[in-house]
């Protein structure tokens, strides 16, 4: 979180995971003391995210109060999600075994050379009109998750 503040006001800048990282919509939520409430705005922030400014005082201070920072409307969760699972080091997606969720879909990703390998075999009879595949990797990679859109709608 960065902060920036003249006399009158503090603009904060804090950077979080996207929706389809975190799989939730729950918002980020703030306690804030030692400003009155009036003067916090219920705003939109730069990426479209709704600030939102609750009565309630915090349960920790009742003189300070609770502020959540809810996802833009432009993100949202997937209607469908699938799990890859490849724990027993397959290199090939004709190996993996379908999700029934995905019929006719087969999709393998490796480790292959220090880089991820990503395969999906389409075998469906139904063309896939967006794909935004999101993948964790293990702690101490870096970035630890990735979303990449692959099929735009």
């Amino acid at each position: 979180m960065k902060r920036t503040a003249s006399e009158k006001s503090a603009v904060f800048t804090i950077y979080r995971p996207e929706l389809v990282e975190l799989n939730d919509s729950i918002p980020l939520t703030f306690e804030i003391s030692g400003v009155p409430r009036d003067t916090v705005n219920n705003t939109m922030v730069d990426n479209g995210s709704c600030l939102e400014v609750k009565s309630i005082p915090a349960a920790t201070n009742p003189k300070s109060y609770i502020v959540d920072l809810h996802h833009s409307q432009e993100q949202f969760l997937p209607e469908k999600i699938g799990i890859l699972l490849n724990n027993e080091g397959r290199t090939s997606s004709a190996e993996i075994k379908e999700d029934p969720d995905f019929p006719g879909i087969q999709a393998l990703l490796l480790r292959s050379d220090d880089r991820l390998k990503f395969t999906l075999d389409n075998n469906s009879g139904k063309n896939i009109s967006k794909m935004v595949l999101t993948y964790r990797l293990p702690n101490g990679w870096s970035p630890p998750i990735t979303s990449q859109e692959y099929l735009k709608s």
